[in-house]
């Protein structure tokens, strides 16, 4: 049996649909945000824990400056207290971040199993 399990959503910001796409694994998860009809993986970072209890992110993949995908990894990281790979590619408009976060914290709360 695999451990990997799958979980897709959506929701909209800013009049734009995205696609949230999960792959919950043994002792990490992957989540992947990008707009609806124009999914692509240009980012990537990791957050996790340390033993202090602190939180860190890096970026792996893309641009080492303004990278929305560190900043997300690390405080899904915090969240989860797991380690947790992001891509988040969204158009570095600032209005619909809070938005986009918002979706993906209601859907940790409600189905925590998936992540």
């Amino acid at each position: 049996p695999s451990d990997f399990t799958t979980h897709t959503f959506s929701g909209s910001a800013s009049g734009q649909e995205y696609t949230y796409r999960i792959l919950k694994m043994k002792d990490s998860t992957m989540i992947y945000v990008g707009e609806k009809g124009n999914e692509v993986f240009e980012e990537m970072a990791l957050g996790m824990v340390s033993a202090s209890g602190d939180a860190l992110a890096t970026t792996i993949l893309g641009p080492l400056l303004g990278c929305e995908s560190q900043q997300l990894a690390e405080k899904v990281a915090k969240r989860l207290q797991k380690q947790i790979y992001v891509s988040c590619n969204i158009p570095a408009e600032r209005m619909s971040r809070p938005f986009i976060e918002k979706h993906l914290v209601d859907e940790i709360k409600n189905r925590p199993e998936m992540f």
